[in-house]
């Protein structure tokens, strides 16, 4: 039930810590695109991905998560 925290603590980490930083919690294809764009080196994604209703949705999104990580 804790509120996610603001995509601008994402750079302000980046700048603190030489490190890759995870972002994980509640990650869809639909809110994913802005924590990468904001500094999200990996995804932690469990239900965005394997909430799929079936396999081939499956390997969609997954493909969609690596062609984001990718850009």
């Amino acid at each position: 039930g804790a509120p996610p925290p603001p995509v601008e603590l994402l750079p302000q980490a980046r700048a603190r810590w030489p490190l890759p930083i995870c972002v994980i919690g509640g990650i869809t294809l639909e809110n994913a695109e802005p924590l990468v764009a904001h500094g999200a080196d990996l995804l932690a994604v469990v239900h965005g991905l394997f909430g799929a209703d079936s396999t081939q949705e499956v390997t969609r999104r997954a493909r969609a998560f690596n062609d984001l990580l990718k850009s």
